[in-house]
């Protein structure tokens, strides 16, 4: 009975949040904010970024192309653990998962200039990342591409910056055989789902170098959390869908990249 309770409830907040060293199938990422005002300018941003079981780093930089159009690209790596004891007919057994992933994304882009400091942008891109779930006994990948479009509104000053952004698209999760069964796992199977990333960053400092924190979340259709019918009984996909960082920002004007 003890054992059926703590998978009971390993189920219940599994299906809530990333607990009981369940599986993780995504881990949210920073939005990526253009912040370009004109031609040639390019700014390039890193920092930490931390979830609620992973941490990591990110790096994205972004160039005007042209008057109205920009590049954007970033990458992303995470890792992280989860450890847990259970007990059963008087012996016990530590587990531990070990968590680690990346993303690349690419975006194309459109600014335009709503007065004299705010700006709103728009990207076209896609995002490929994977997440690798290792135990002891057996480990579990997940694959995905991250189809989006993203709206954004920015204030931007010689010292301080800040704006909101709404990324929304599909996740398609790939083929790709993962497990010790070497099996397709469910959630790739059931097409694409829609989500909504939402993001709020503000940052401030000198006129070219700036220090900023960004908070965003992944909303998206769960319903294909499910179990995985390879190795553990209980193995079941979550996900670290809040992402918090804090970066350093710097900007290179059109003047000096046009040289």
């Amino acid at each position: 009975m003890n054992l059926i309770f703590k998978c009971f409830v390993c189920v219940i907040l599994g299906l809530l949040q990333s607990s009981c060293c369940s599986n993780l199938y995504y881990v949210s990422d920073p939005v990526v904010f253009a912040n370009v005002t004109e031609k040639s300018d390019f700014n390039i941003a890193g920092g930490l970024n931390v979830g609620q079981v992973t941490s990591g780093g990110h790096l994205h930089a972004n160039v005007a192309i042209s008057p109205k159009f920009y590049l954007s690209g970033s990458f992303t790596s995470y890792s992280g653990g989860c450890s847990e004891s259970s007990t059963f007919n008087g012996v016990t057994t530590n587990n531990t998962t070990k968590y680690s992933g990346k993303s690349f994304l690419f975006g194309f882009g459109y600014y335009k200039s709503l007065g004299k400091h705010f700006y709103f942008e728009n990207a076209l891109g896609a995002k490929y990342g994977n997440n690798a779930n290792v135990r002891a006994y057996e480990n579990f990948e997940y694959r995905h591409i991250k189809y989006f479009l993203q709206p954004g509104i920015s204030y931007t000053r010689k010292h301080f910056q800040t704006g909101i952004a709404l990324r929304l698209g599909l996740i398609d999760y790939l083929n790709h055989a993962t497990g010790s069964q070497n099996t397709i796992p469910k959630i790739a199977t059931e097409g694409v789902s829609p989500y909504v990333d939402p993001a709020f960053f503000i940052c401030a400092g000198g006129k070219f170098i700036k220090i900023g924190s960004q908070i965003s979340a992944t909303f998206s259709d769960y319903s294909n959390i499910t179990f995985i019918p390879v190795g553990s009984a209980f193995s079941m996909v979550s996900y670290d869908a809040l992402s918090f960082s804090l970066f350093l920002r710097i900007t290179i004007p059109s003047k000096i990249t046009e040289k």
